[in-house]
């Protein structure tokens, strides 16, 4: 588990060094050390997803309400405080360039709670991860509790 862990943190590192640096200097850097973003960000996000499997598998975490509950509440508080924090700076710097309001009433909780489908996000298009991650933090207990189900049916 703790390569796993070493493996996911490589791979938010490598989405910050390709946004700052890598994205620039493609043909500088060792593909090796220069992995694209959007890469980098698939490996993170199946390495979470068997991460989470494995803790409703060995009772990290539980099916029951509070079980549930304490699961959703810690993916919340993991995702939208800094979500929250970013897109309100990136809010007062589009508002202070522009003079216009980016962000309308109509589109204000597909962007606020990232429910939507093409997870475009006006403010900052790198968020299109939140999308993702929320998506799969609402059916994560499912797909887990549906893949443990199968696999003692099946003996595995």
């Amino acid at each position: 588990m703790d390569l796993l862990l070493i493996i996911r943190g490589l791979s938010a590192i490598f989405v910050v060094f390709w946004h700052g640096f890598g994205a620039y200097n493609v043909n500088d850097i060792s593909p090796l050390l220069n992995i694209p973003g959007r890469t980098a960000v698939w490996i993170f996000f199946g390495i979470s997803g068997y991460v989470i499997c494995y803790g409703f598998i060995y009772q990290k975490y539980s099916y029951s309400f509070y079980g549930l509950k304490n699961f959703y509440i810690n993916r919340l508080l993991r995702i939208y405080p800094l979500f929250i924090c970013i897109s309100l700076i990136a809010w007062v710097i589009e508002y202070s360039l522009n003079g216009v309001n980016p962000l309308l009433l109509e589109n204000l909780h597909a962007q606020i709670l990232g429910l939507q489908f093409n997870h475009g996000y006006i403010l900052n298009g790198v968020f299109w991860t939140l999308g993702v991650e929320i998506h799969f933090y609402l059916i994560a207990p499912a797909l887990c509790l549906l893949f443990t189900v199968l696999s003692r049916r099946e003996g595995l």
